[in-house]
């Protein structure tokens, strides 16, 4: 048995003295980057047998890995690397894309958003010029009537409302519709005479600033009712024409104070003995428009 024993000692020396020797250096290679590890041989005078090799200092990078998995374990360093050299520079966060544009571009879509313009466009406001005359005119006129183609009826009144639409400034077309009352008394005899004349006259104008001159004539008919007391009465239609004379200032608002003088000529009426011949001179007021 301690034969045994002593063999398996004298084997085991003998086996550690024939097996191969090997030594790692670590450390960094200056001149080179890391790279894979190369095995390069022992030089002879370290080689016992053919079979040792001796790993080069490039084998192992310049900061240990350890130490690299100390400072940053879960790799956020390379993680959050930037894509350029933006960040290094100065400019976070980095551009994206050319703004401010360049001086007479257009703006990038959607910049700015649509808020309006702002300064507004002025808005200039341009009153429409007057026409240069008044289309048309509304006249109310009233005064003193007198019937001179017969001794039976004296003064009275009378009372008209026309309207005048003018095509240019001298010359206008003009409905009248009008109200005249009379009486007298010849003979013994009492007649009152009422009438409502329906005209359509042409009218000649001569503005001068603010004062007009006019004048014109037309024609037209006369509702009338006679009443004599004692006697009878009688109505009726009469053929009629007229001519007027007129003068008028311009007042503020369109409206035109004035005066005109008007003549009618009319056919006889029986119980007249005579027709309605008659003058009259009104003060006008009109608005124009």
């Amino acid at each position: 048995m301690h034969r045994l024993f002593a063999s398996l000692a004298v084997l085991g020396v003998l086996g550690c003295a024939s097996a191969p020797a090997r030594r790692f250096e670590i450390g960094p290679e200056p001149d080179h980057e890391p790279s894979r590890a190369r095995a390069t041989p022992r030089p002879a005078e370290e080689a016992e047998t053919s079979a040792g090799f001796v790993l080069s200092d490039d084998a192992i990078p310049a900061e240990p890995a350890a130490a690299r998995e100390d400072a940053d374990p879960y790799g956020l360093a390379e993680a959050n690397a930037p894509a350029d050299d933006s960040v290094l520079q100065g400019n976070y966060p980095p551009p994206q894309g050319n703004y401010p544009p360049p001086q007479g571009a257009p703006p990038p879509p959607g910049y700015p958003p649509p808020q309006g313009t702002y300064p507004p466009p002025q808005v200039v406001y341009v009153k429409p010029a007057p026409p240069p005359f008044a289309r048309s005119r509304f006249t109310l006129k009233g005064g003193y009537y007198s019937v001179d183609d017969t001794e039976r009826l004296d003064d009275g009144i009378i009372i008209e409302g026309t309207w005048a639409n003018f095509f240019s400034p001298n010359f206008a077309t003009e409905l009248e519709l009008g109200y005249l009352d009379a009486d007298g008394k010849h003979a013994g005899v009492d007649t009152d005479l009422w009438g409502i004349p329906f005209m359509f006259n042409a009218r000649l104008s001569l503005p001068l600033k603010k004062i007009e001159l006019y004048g014109g004539a037309g024609i037209g008919s006369i509702w009338y009712n006679i009443d004599n007391s004692p006697g009878g009465g009688a109505d009726g239609w009469v053929a009629a024409a007229d001519t007027f004379l007129g003068a008028g200032i311009m007042l503020n608002n369109g409206i035109v104070l004035g005066v005109e003088s008007k003549y009618y000529w009319t056919e006889s009426v029986h119980n007249l003995d005579g027709g309605f011949d008659s003058y009259a001179v009104m003060l006008t007021l009109g608005f124009a428009r």
